[in-house]
């Protein structure tokens, strides 16, 4: 009766769960992808996926409509689809984080947020009567694993949603608008940096790394292009794991430009990543069982104070280097760059729905990448696309399968320009749930004759 016992548990959660969502249309904030800065891009309203009971608006507030009388900057009417999307006149702007979290801000003064920190958009649906219905609103997530049910911290890797960025050191913003139109329009891949990506909520990293032999140093790599130093993307994710005390896994497992045939540049950038990464990076030992970085849990790494997890291409190090204690395997990937919409979403239904039983994702780390590229949009539709357009037809599509019951068997997402999304929320929601089966797998027995539980 100890399954039974569960599966009652399990069934309860879940329908509570999804009683919430049906009660209500589901509307959230996401960034537009109209602009190549991300500080001249619109707020879009999105609603659904399964918005039923439509509202008769849904409009776009700077302050709280639950506790301000301040009128709506903009509104859509007369909505009839499940789900949809609204480009808003209202503009993002300068982002400010508040609470301390500003890259150079006075750390003394960090707040932490166990339910995230509102930005000043907010969004929010009213009932004919114009009776407010929801409220929503676009926030940063800085504190989500640490301060998210204890549960969450005694389950492996492997087993949670964690959200994460496609080639995420390739951003554009007022930094490096000196940019080229061709790595503008092409090469970035997401319109926020690293530091952003944190603090919003990503916790995968993924790097693609070139050498640039001008500058005798390493770069961010994307389509074949230079985008920026790597450095500064190291300085980043060194100091938010200080502040934040969250877990971050930097994956480098591409290395398009200036290793090939190149060995040393292996050890070169092994070399450096040591003298960066040592002081934070959780490193394999006797004391741990664990093979690969996804048999890890949370609690693992804080017991020694480690907060990111470094794992790379073991076979392009020599032998011997692939022995060092802070490098881990790279987890299995799986991407639908090469396929239209329609086979993907049937690689995806494949991949989530048979995970446990598929021998390259069972009791396995892996990682799925909602991506194309330049090639593969060259040689399916005949044009050239640009990064944005690309992730604007893409993300949508793919997140209204992931943030159904696919989300419960997903482990790392990564996709281009996140920020159009809501996959923060949804691995959030996820791993509530993912933590509450995992710490009710031991149940204790139930006995029938009796009527006692034990």
């Amino acid at each position: 009766m100890k399954s039974n016992s569960k599966n009652i548990l399990h069934i309860l959660f879940v329908n509570a769960l999804l009683i919430t969502n049906i009660q209500s249309c589901p509307i959230y904030l996401t960034i537009s992808l109209d602009s190549i800065l991300s500080e001249e891009s619109r707020i879009e309203i999105n609603w659904g996926p399964n918005c039923i009971d439509k509202p008769e608006w849904i409009g776009i507030f700077q302050e709280d409509p639950a506790i301000s009388t301040k009128p709506a900057k903009d509104c859509i009417r007369n909505i009839t689809t499940l789900y949809g999307k609204y480009v808003t006149k209202v503009n993002l702007g300068k982002l400010y984080f508040p609470g301390g979290w500003e890259r150079d801000d006075d750390q003394l003064q960090l707040v932490s947020y166990a339910k995230g920190k509102c930005l000043p958009f907010y969004v929010a649906s009213f009932a004919y009567n114009d009776d407010l219905i929801r409220v929503e609103c676009l926030k940063i997530q800085p504190n989500w694993m640490r301060l998210s049910d204890q549960n969450i911290g005694k389950v492996p890797l492997k087993n949670l949603f964690i959200p994460g960025t496609h080639s995420s050191g390739a951003y554009n913003n007022y930094n490096y608008k000196n940019h080229s139109i061709l790595v503008q329009t092409f090469g970035c891949s997401q319109n926020l940096d690293i530091w952003s990506q944190l603090v919003f909520g990503i916790r995968y990293l993924d790097l693609k790394i070139g050498y640039r032999e001008e500058t005798n140093d390493f770069w961010i790599v994307n389509e074949n292009m230079m985008i920026t130093p790597l450095q500064p993307v190291l300085d980043d994710v060194k100091h938010f794991v200080k502040v934040s005390g969250e877990i971050v896994i930097v994956d480098f497992t591409s290395f398009p430009i200036g290793f090939h045939k190149q060995p040393e540049r292996h050890s070169m950038l092994l070399k450096y990543l040591l003298r960066e990464l040592k002081e934070v990076a959780f490193r394999r030992s006797d004391s741990i069982d664990a093979i690969n970085s996804y048999d890890l849990t949370m609690n693992d790494m804080r017991k020694e104070n480690k907060n990111i997890i470094i794992t790379y291409r073991l076979e392009k190090l020599a032998s011997g280097e692939r022995e060092c204690d802070l490098i881990w395997p790279s987890w299995k990937k799986f991407s639908i760059r090469n396929q239209n919409l329609t086979k993907a979403l049937d690689f995806m239904r494949v991949l989530f729905t048979q995970k446990d039983e598929l021998e390259l994702t069972k009791n396995k780390g892996w990682i799925f990448e909602a991506i194309t590229t330049i090639e593969e949009t060259l040689n399916s539709q005949k044009t050239i696309k640009s990064a944005r357009n690309r992730a604007s037809e893409l993300n949508s599509n793919i997140l209204n399968f992931i943030g159904g019951p696919w989300s419960l068997t997903a482990n790392v997402v990564t996709l281009d320009f996140f920020s159009s999304t809501n996959l923060i929320d949804i691995a959030i929601y996820a791993n509530s749930h993912k933590a509450f089966t995992y710490a009710n797998n031991n149940l204790t027995k139930f006995d029938i004759k009796n009527n006692n539980y034990y």
